[in-house]
């Protein structure tokens, strides 16, 4: 039993979520339905308000059309105006650009000869700088070479004072000893000898520390030299790069500077070039929709042309037939006679106008 409960509670269910889901269904049926309707209602609404449109702008029709061509006469005058005053103007760009290029192509070629000038001026500034170094080192190497003749000289002439002095105390001793026999003298000989022998060691050491003090001086002098020369040789090597990188520098700033006033060129012609080909084509789509609002402009004259036609047609038709029925019935026609010679007069000159346009038009 609580099973069936169960079932029957969940087919209830059932029913009522499908009626729920079924109402949900015919609900939305109905706004669309009402949506359509709306739209369709929109539809008709716009449609007429079209036509009303196009039936009131109708009367100002000729009006308006000699107005447009007027204004289109005027604009295209205006038109070739303004491009002809543009292609003077960028004639005169373009004179004044070749005349700028000009300018700073010789401004370069002016900067470029002054560096030029420049750079052999401190070339031959240098090169006269190292001239007077190798000359005051030439003349360091002869004093030196002087002082070395000098110092030989000198100490040659020492040595042979020493020999002539060491010549006279021998043969005044040999001659002492022949003389005298006694000890004292021998005594006195040989402490005189002695003090020669010391002061002879002791000119000794003082020529060997004058020759290590010379030999010293001769290294320290050669290893300066040394250093100069590698000094001058990198001098020399740096200045030698330094102006072949400005020479270097100097070619690729030319060549920036020509690569940047040929792109400015392409640049200038690219865009006068797109301009011409811009006001040509605007001015092409202008005579293109010119043509085309010629066209229709016409073609809804000519139908309203037509259309008068028509109407003026019918109704001389209607008061044909009207003056041959009033005729008949013995009813006077000099009043609706009168009423159409009105007509005419006061319509004849717009129905030729009309008609003289229209063979104009179609021819």
């Amino acid at each position: 039993m609580c099973v069936l409960r169960e079932r029957t509670i969940q087919i209830e269910f059932n029913k009522a979520e499908r009626t729920k889901e079924l109402e949900a269904n015919r609900l939305l049926k109905i706004e669309q339905n009402l949506d359509a309707e709306r739209y369709k209602k929109d539809r008709w609404e716009q449609k007429l308000k079209q036509a009303e449109t196009k039936k009131a702008n109708a009367v100002f029709f000729l009006k308006e059309l000699k107005k447009r061509e007027d204004i289109k006469r005027d604009d295209d005058i205006e038109l070739k105006e303004k491009g002809k005053a543009e292609l003077q103007r960028i004639a005169n760009e373009i004179k004044i650009d070749n005349e700028n290029k000009k300018a700073k192509v010789l401004a370069t070629r002016e900067n470029l000869i002054n560096h030029l000038n420049e750079n052999r001026k401190i070339v031959d500034e240098n090169n006269k700088q190292r001239q007077l170094k190798d000359q005051e080192e030439n003349v360091i190497v002869s004093i030196m070479a002087d002082a070395k003749k000098k110092i030989a000289r000198t100490r040659k002439l020492k040595e042979i004072e020493i020999l002539k002095g060491k010549q006279t105390l021998l043969e005044k001793m040999i001659e002492t000893s022949k003389t005298n026999t006694n000890n004292n003298n021998n005594k006195n000989n040989e402490i005189a000898l002695q003090n020669y022998e010391e002061k002879e060691q002791k000119y000794q050491r003082e020529e060997n520390k004058k020759n290590d003090l010379k030999k010293k001086r001769e290294k320290d002098f050669e290893d300066n030299k040394k250093i100069v020369d590698e000094e001058i040789k990198k001098e020399k090597e740096r200045l030698t790069l330094s102006h072949q990188w400005e020479l270097e520098r100097r070619l690729r700033e030319t060549e920036m500077l020509r690569s940047l006033e040929e792109s400015q060129r392409l640049e200038k012609n690219r865009k006068t070039n797109s301009f011409r080909e811009n006001l040509n084509l605007q001015c092409e789509n202008n005579r293109a929709a010119t043509r085309a609002n010629k066209q229709v402009d016409l073609e809804q004259y000519n139908a309203h042309i037509n259309l008068w036609q028509q109407q003026d047609e019918e109704f001389m038709t209607y008061t044909n037939n009207l003056i041959a029925k009033y005729q008949k019935a013995g009813i006077s026609v000099i009043p609706l006679i009168l009423a159409i010679e009105d007509y005419k007069k006061n319509n004849k000159l717009l129905v030729n106008a009309a008609v003289n346009r229209k063979s104009e038009v179609n021819f």
